[in-house]
């Protein structure tokens, strides 16, 4: 962190430049984070007089935008077949549902509500210690079609409403380096490229834009804090954008009457 000696009377554009360079391990964002909370005490000391002005800082820096690049539907179709059963679960909880490997280790009987068909995402588990998930707050995803059978032979086995839904071989809590030792192993059967057990999420997300939802609904979905990351996923390409043109049409003629030429002669002559 900085390291050199300033006050706020002495704090200026230069600290901002040592603070950047120190913290460059750092995302952009979570730099800009702590930029704003210094920026909110220096006006504070400036709206109660212990400063004479502002000081003149440079503004923040864009977030870096980074490329999604999720994995087709047949590599994910062909994974979660090929998957032995305690790790099918889990890899269909993040394809099917977008949860982060922490909510699939943190997900308990008591969260799923196979009667109203939901998930209530309420907690994560990293490094064995339970919080609340990244974005905060808790969620609610409807059960999608694959997920069913899967969370159905989970809730055959004898459980409690506080036991975990998904599970190792031996019968204990995913950790970390488990959950992804066995994600590789189904990899390396299936006969693919290295991955991680993010890109299932990025493959929810991808396929709910494509299927025609609604950003601050996949927002939810996925659990992001801000719509600008869910819009990352937003890929658009000239034949989706053909597609969404056709069904604009659709719609026009369902709804809008063309003009007639004598409509359109008498427009023009007003």
């Amino acid at each position: 962190m900085h390291s050199g000696i300033c006050t706020l009377h002495t704090f200026g554009p230069t600290d901002i430049t040592t603070i950047r360079a120190d913290l460059r391990h750092l995302a952009v964002s979570t730099v800009n984070n702590i930029e704003i909370a210094l920026r909110a005490v220096l006006q504070c000391a400036t709206t109660h007089g212990q400063l004479d002005r502002m000081p003149d800082l440079p503004s923040l820096r864009d977030p870096v935008t980074r490329q999604v690049n999720p994995p087709p539907p047949e590599d994910v179709s062909h994974v979660v077949g090929l998957a032995y059963d305690t790790i099918k679960l889990p890899l269909a909880l993040a394809a099917f549902a977008g949860l982060r490997s922490g909510e699939i280790r943190g997900l308990r009987f008591m969260d799923v509500d196979l009667g109203r068909g939901l998930i209530i995402v309420s907690q994560a588990i990293s490094r064995g210690v339970a919080d609340v998930p990244k974005s905060g707050d808790g969620r609610k995803i409807p059960i999608a079609a694959p997920l069913v059978p899967l969370l159905g032979q989970a809730f055959a086995r004898a459980h409690n409403p506080k036991d975990f839904v998904s599970i190792s071989r031996r019968g204990e809590p995913w950790g970390e380096g488990s959950l992804l030792h066995g994600f590789r192993r189904v990899l390396k059967k299936a006969k693919l490229p290295p991955a991680r057990m993010h890109d299932l999420r990025h493959f929810f997300v991808t396929e709910c834009f494509r299927a025609g939802a609604p950003a601050p609904d996949v927002q939810k979905l996925a659990g992001h804090r801000h719509l600008r990351v869910t819009q990352l996923y937003a890929h658009t390409d000239e034949e989706s954008q053909r597609v969404a043109i056709a069904a604009f049409s659709a719609r026009m003629a369902e709804r809008v009457r063309p003009a007639t030429s004598d409509e359109a002669v008498l427009a023009d002559e007003g």
